[in-house]
């Protein structure tokens, strides 16, 4: 599985991050899309 990690920093104490993790299924590429902006909404989908 590959991650994939970027962060944008809008400079008035907002930071979103995205982490895109991939993998190859049989001949199918799967992507999973996890955006958020603290601890506590990463949490939610840890």
């Amino acid at each position: 599985m590959y991650l994939l990690k970027g962060s944008v920093d809008y400079g008035n104490a907002v930071v979103t991050t995205q982490e895109v993790y991939s993998t190859m299924i049989d001949e199918y590429a799967f992507n999973f899309i996890v955006t958020y902006t603290n601890d506590e909404s990463k949490a939610e989908t840890d």
